[in-house]
């Protein structure tokens, strides 16, 4: 695999948030924020379980 320099940092920050044991929370914190990024009246909503 060909990586770039960004791609390759994200992955790592990804792969350090997982085995932190943090995923769930930043991935509940990404919902949220991409969800009122989408939707700022708030009249929709996504569902995270």
């Amino acid at each position: 695999m060909h990586w770039t320099e960004s791609m390759a940092e994200a992955i790592v920050q990804l792969r350090a948030i997982y085995l932190s044991g943090d995923f769930q929370d930043q991935w509940a914190f990404h919902s949220s924020k991409d969800q009122e990024r989408l939707y700022p009246q708030g009249r929709w909503a996504v569902v995270v379980t």
